[in-house]
């Protein structure tokens, strides 16, 4: 089988597994990926859609249909950007909080139970590779 394949299907398997976990909560591996991207980069300060969208490397229609599922559930909330009239500033909301730290390790869980089926120095390899490969 070829090796692009591979790395595709994988990769599907795992995201099915994740949003198969994340279904428990009523949300999607691209909601949780905006929920925990919300959070890093609030450190650095405000935080906006097209700050999310390009640290995900996710188009601005598909990124703005993310945040206003996000919104609506009230997992996050969106502000008037203090200096940027044409923007808002993302944060989370008190229930987007509470879901983050309740599954903080969630992702990793996943992995974890995905890998399972290869030796931990196998694992080790294998991120050896896939962190080349991302460089």
């Amino acid at each position: 089988m070829n090796t692009g394949y591979l790395l595709i299907s994988v990769a599907k398997k795992l995201r099915y597994q994740l949003n198969s976990e994340l279904q428990k909560i009523d949300i999607t591996s691209q909601q949780w990926a905006v929920i925990i991207n919300i959070d890093l980069l609030a450190a650095n300060g405000i935080v906006t859609l097209i700050d999310i969208a390009k640290h995900l490397e996710i188009d601005k229609p598909t990124m703005t249909g993310i945040i206003n599922r996000l919104e609506k559930k009230k997992l996050i909330n969106k502000s008037k950007h203090p200096t940027d009239n044409r923007a808002h500033a993302l944060t989370l909301s008190n229930d987007g909080r509470k879901i983050l730290k309740d599954y903080q390790s969630f992702g990793d869980d996943v992995l974890n139970n995905f890998l399972e089926k290869i030796s931990p120095a196998e694992q080790q390899q294998l991120h050896d590779i896939l962190d080349k490969l991302n460089k």
